[in-house]
């Protein structure tokens, strides 16, 4: 393969790792340190099960 392919084809893989990790940061981590922190009452609006479930989904 050509150099440039091979560059190429890793810049993608860490542009698809860089995405993975920001749905995973918006998906799972925010839920989870709003519930852990309470910020605005989040414990009131969703409760241990809805996050277990959200998580295990």
């Amino acid at each position: 393969m050509k150099p440039s392919i091979v560059e190429q084809t890793k810049l993608i893989a860490n542009a698809l790792e860089r995405a993975s990790t920001a749905c995973f940061t918006v998906g799972i981590a925010t839920p989870v340190a709003g519930f852990l922190y309470d910020v605005r009452n989040f414990r009131a609006l969703a409760g241990a099960f809805e996050m277990v479930g959200g998580v295990l989904v």
